[in-house]
């Protein structure tokens, strides 16, 4: 170890940066040329020094002569201390396993671009790197990358290697024994067999926890076996094919967050040495991408693309061409296998349905038709989200994801029983606006000793496309792997035949997966306190099996625990451990749920944003939708419009072009909420009478309700009170029949204001008191908040103004900064009315409070209200009129119930003057 001060050569020590290896690395001071630079120490080892120096200077020569933007310049080398050092550029940065996470998908291209470009560089001299991982590559305060350590491998192992053999053969790795130390684990089931090799229950750790999972033997294998290649492995000779190979695997793991083989350790080479790559299918990676890292990974070096090749195809595809030299490799590959044979063999069963965009999806819930209601949910539920999942990453269709599939079936209020029936579906898949579904039913042969699954692809017109039924031996547990692999398979091949075959699951342990099911058919069905147990129990006894986590997350949610968003962090590790990007977004939007509900929309936006990167990046178009519409909800409750209105348009057109009828109807929903905010009646009542035509249509009870509260609202605000009380009553009916808790909350809120329009106060508060009753026992703060301030303006309205004072205070307290901004400052100023009102009043106070409010909050009819009273009670009696005048002009008709009010604080006012 070399002090701060030390001399080695010309170069001046200065500090220790790092340890490695390869050997120490220090910061030096280059007087000559002042400049720092980083200098490392290479460990050449006792034997066979004398010899070995004269090679290393021969090839850091050669490495000095490389000289490329985005290489680490080596600048000299020096012998000293009876040791050696290269002295290498400084570079101010962070290593690319630190940066991964804060890239996009394009910057993560770029990146693989540029260390294909220096490797290009290396091969023109003859340098191969051998030890290409993600620590040996900087990204630098400019954003350039650059790669370090070019050679290096080589130069460790030149003072321990036989004669003068520029390959640089090396033991073979599986011959080693084991590490020490091993990677990170999670609880999942015994390690699978060769046939297993994917599941929402994967064991490979995520990046974060696991460093890339690099291993480092310096003097015993030249790289690091995590990111070797097969005849790196196997003590064969390298070139540049290998380096090619490295970097695959960082591009793997760049871009998907996991290993490109399964297993770990020794299991792991095996499978890199055997070719035994993970599959792609389900992934979310553009089709020409996979085909490129395939190549990279190919286990034969000569079959692999050189490095020129890769950036080429990446510039293509950033470019948003196709790579050339990979179409044209797979080209003649088909025709030298199929020939003619395609048009006879190779035509999918859905050819006609891929048009501009692929065809939608849906898996219906499987029918268990074995006679065992033990297997109700575990077939129901549980086989029919794997059966989904398996199926999810063709190009030739979009699988509708499950949670889409069980919300349709929620909304329009489809029994579990009556949503297996063929006679049902059709609905299901409208709604979902799927051109295709799937259904099908488990059974047992006449002797009892196999289960059979059939299943049966449906299009629109209700033609069958495709029909299959897949066998397996009975057992002592219900095992739904054994037979949604192959039927997936089937499926795929006939869907996507020149494609490889389907991705498979990992099975997690039968009981797991038992409770999981069990738990999530609770769930489904609104038992949320029943389903927790089952979805514990699943969750702990495998916290890799993010489905189970996710779903105990949204199960706390539901029943307002505290330990919810722990959970929903724990779902979104498991997603990201396993790969598993759809978990990972459901993870997310969860989180996002969780954030919103507790006020914290800043949070809350962010993973909304989060959950829209990686739903544009896996091509889930559904959870684009969603997104879009969550983020302007968000931007609503925080009083920007324009914003939310934006949002609410990419919803709406994202979903006319997927056909998801609910989600149209949501987007045109929250349109119409804009337009009646900003007081424009007609387009309001245009949308929601399109989207209770909808609802009805689809026999959607929830939308139909919610179109016939809005409807109730627009004619609250014109007055019309006969109409208003026959579309809330309806309304409020509605949402008692399907348990709706916060749409009863919205209708009896509605209805208190009606009543008071009626002059009915004690009807009113009674309304009032039962929606604040029930947003408490919710646990929803916006909610809450929005009731206490009708039920403070009853006692306002009473005279009771200590009491009404303290339900604003509330109010105000409630509702943080930015969230649902009018009702806040509504409270404010009511609350400094109360102070102008009270038997002593505070002028002073009063007129502190209103000066606080936001001039964009000022124009609103409680804020002029409490204005006018301020110039009354300070003897401006024209001024308090001109207050008067502009709230009930109320452009936005916000408070039509306060009209009556105004009219005969107005009338007191005028007799004043007579």
């Amino acid at each position: 170890m070399l002090a701060a001060g030390a001399q080695i050569g010309r170069f001046q020590v200065q500090a220790l940066l790092g340890q490695g290896g390869m050997g120490a690395v220090y910061l030096a001071w280059d007087p000559v040329l002042e400049r720092r630079v980083a200098l490392k120490a290479i460990h050449l080892g006792e034997d066979g020094k004398a010899s070995a120096k004269t090679r290393f200077r021969r090839e850091a020569k050669v490495l000095a002569q490389l000289n490329h933007r985005n290489v680490c310049q080596v600048h000299d080398w020096v012998e000293a201390r009876g040791s050696a050092y290269i002295a290498m550029e400084f570079i101010e940065g962070e290593i690319l396993s630190k940066v991964a996470e804060r890239l996009d998908l394009r910057r993560k291209l770029q990146v693989l671009r540029s260390i294909a470009h220096a490797l290009e560089a290396a091969h023109a001299k003859g340098i191969v790197h051998r030890d290409l991982k993600p620590s040996n590559v900087m990204v630098d305060a400019g954003g350039q990358i650059k790669v370090l350590d070019f050679g290096l491998a080589r130069l460790v192992d030149s003072a321990s290697a036989p004669g003068d053999d520029p390959t640089g053969d090396a033991p073979h790795l599986l011959r080693l024994p084991e590490p020490p130390g091993g990677e990170p684990t999670v609880v999942v089931p015994a390690t699978p067999g060769p046939e297993e090799r994917t599941s929402v229950g994967s064991a490979s750790p995520s990046p974060a926890s696991s460093s890339w999972g690099e291993v480092t033997e310096a003097g015993v294998f030249m790289g690091s076996p995590t990111y070797a290649s097969p005849e790196q492995m196997c003590g064969k000779r390298v070139g540049p094919p290998s380096d090619v190979f490295s970097l695959g695997v960082v591009a793997w793991e760049l871009l998907l967050g996991d290993y490109p083989f399964p297993g770990k350790e020794r299991a792991r080479m095996t499978a890199t040495v055997q070719g035994q790559l993970k599959p792609l299918r389900g992934r979310g990676l553009p089709r020409h991408l996979g085909a490129l890292l395939r190549a990279m990974l190919h286990r034969h070096p000569d079959k692999r693309p050189t490095s020129r090749q890769v950036a080429e195809a990446i510039d293509h595809h950033l470019a948003g061409k196709p790579a050339v030299w990979w179409v044209a490799v797979a080209l003649v590959a088909l025709g030298a296998v199929f020939g003619g044979g395609y048009y006879l063999f190779g035509r999918s069963i859905i050819a006609d349905l891929v048009k501009e965009t692929p065809p939608r999806m849906a898996v219906m819930p499987i029918r268990n038709d074995t006679g065992d209601p033990v297997l109700d949910a575990q077939v129901g539920v549980g086989l029919t989200e794997l059966l989904a999942t398996a199926l999810q990453g063709s190009p030739n269709m979009t699988v509708v994801e499950p949670e889409s599939v069980n919300r349709v079936i929620s909304n329009l209020r489809i029994s579990p029983a009556d949503a297996m029936k063929p006679a049902s579906q059709p609905r299901i898949a409208t709604a979902l606006g799927a051109q295709l579904f799937l259904r099908g039913a488990l059974s047992r042969d006449p002797a009892g000793q196999a289960n059979m699954l059939t299943y049966e692809l449906v299009d629109g017109a209700g033609q069958a496309r495709f029909s299959g039924v897949v066998r397996a031996p009975r057992q002592g547990s219900f095992a739904p792997y054994e037979l949604v692999d192959p039927a997936a398979k089937d499926l795929l091949h006939k869907v996507d035949p020149l494609r490889s075959n389907a991705a498979q699951n990992l099975p997690v342990p039968p009981g797991v997966f038992a409770a999981y099911a069990e738990g999530k058919a609770l769930f489904l069905k609104g038992d949320f306190k029943g389903s927790e147990p089952r979805l514990q129990e699943a969750a702990m006894l495998a916290p890799a099996f993010s489905s189970a986590v996710s779903a105990y997350a949204a199960c706390l949610r539901r029943l307002g625990r505290d330990q919810a968003p722990a959970v929903a962090n724990w779902a979104l590790m498991s997603a990201k451990a396993t790969g598993d990007r759809w978990a990972e977004g459901r993870a997310l939007a969860l989180k996002a749920y969780l954030a919103k509900d507790l006020g914290h929309l800043d949070e809350s936006q962010k993973l909304r944003e989060a959950t829209l990167t990686l739903a544009q990046a896996v091509g889930d178009r559904d959870g684009e939708t969603i997104a879009y519409n969550h983020l302007g909800l968000i931007a609503a409750e925080r009083g920007k419009d324009k914003e939310a209105g934006e949002f609410y348009e990419r919803s709406l057109k994202l979903s006319q072009q997927t056909g998801d009828q609910v989600y149209l109807s949501l987007a045109q929903n929250n349109l119409a909420n804009l337009a009646l905010k900003r007081g424009d009646l007609g387009t309001a009542e245009a949308l929601y009478r399109n989207n209770l035509s909808l609802q009805q249509a689809l026999g959607n009870r929830w939308g139909e309700a919610l179109a016939q509260n809005n409807l109730g609202v627009v004619a609250l605000m014109t007055r019309d009170l006969p109409a208003a009380e026959s579309r809330l009553t309806a309304a409020l009916t509605i949402r008692e029949s399907v348990g709706d808790r916060v749409g009863r909350i919205t209708c009896l809120r509605n209805l208190g204001i009606l009543a008071l329009m009626k002059g009915d106060v004690a009807e009113s508060a009674r309304f009032h008191g039962r929606a604040l009753d029930l947003a408490e026992a919710s646990g929803l703060r916006t909610i809450e908040a929005e009731c206490r301030f009708y039920v403070a303006e009853l006692d306002r309205l009473q005279q009771r103004y200590s009491q009404a004072l303290a339900g604003y205070r509330k109010v105000f307290d409630q509702l943080s900064e930015g969230v649902t901004p009018e009702v806040r400052w509504n409270a404010q100023a009511a609350g400094a009315e109360c102070l102008l009102r009270k038997p002593r009043p505070d002028v002073k106070q009063a007129e502190a409070r209103l000066l606080a409010i936001p001039a964009r909050e000022a124009d609103s009819p409680y804020v002029h209200r409490a204005k006018a009273w301020l110039a009354s009670r300070t003897g401006q009696r024209d001024v308090a009129l001109a207050e008067l005048a502009r709230a009930s002009e109320d452009s936005r008709r916000q408070a039509p119930e306060i009209r009556a009010e105004l009219e005969t604080l107005r009338a007191a006012l005028l007799a004043e003057g007579r």
